[in-house]
């Protein structure tokens, strides 16, 4: 996978109080990525990335609720926050689409108790298909922890107004 839009610089400070809207709509539901109500759940929250390829980003840290290996998060929630990242990029493009394939890259430890940014961003759209890539980088030094590459699949149109009455639409910007 080739290197990321922001290649990890100029990554906000995590403390900083955002002044921006979250892309999450709807937070009645129990998504256990980007739900409020689920109390296991990550309640991962979306802003849009400041880049010209577009996409998303979203703040981790993880807990050791999170926890695999002694102070370092979960392979599969590494993987969870990734996928998110990726579908809700497609959100952000006005795609309701589905992870028909997802493969990540472990590059370095995700340490319980550290701040972590995923990014994920469109890389081609074509029919039913969507490529979608991500990554996430240490908050504080940028180092590159993760990497991820996915298919989505375009849902139903029937789906998609389902969808976007139920969490709220795309064409509601």
């Amino acid at each position: 996978m080739a290197p990321g839009p922001t290649g990890g610089k100029g990554m906000a400070d995590m403390t900083a109080i955002r002044n921006e809207a979250t892309l999450n709509g709807a937070a009645d539901h129990h998504c256990f990525g980007c739900g409020d109500q689920n109390p296991h759940g990550l309640r991962l929250k979306f802003f849009r990335r400041d880049a010209p390829e577009g996409g998303v980003y979203t703040d981790w840290l993880p807990t050791a609720t999170d926890e695999g290996y002694v102070g370092m998060a979960h392979g599969g929630l590494v993987s969870t926050v990734c996928d998110e990242v990726m579908a809700w990029s497609c959100y952000a493009g006005k795609i309701w689409g589905m992870t028909a394939r997802l493969t990540v890259r472990f590059r370095e430890p995700v340490h319980v108790g550290r701040a972590y940014r995923a990014e994920g961003w469109v890389v081609t759209s074509r029919g039913r298909l969507v490529d979608v890539a991500a990554e996430m980088r240490d908050a504080m030094t940028g180092q590159l922890v993760a990497d991820a590459t996915a298919q989505f699949i375009r849902v139903s149109d029937e789906q998609s107004v389902a969808w976007s009455e139920r969490y709220g639409g795309l064409d509601s910007e």
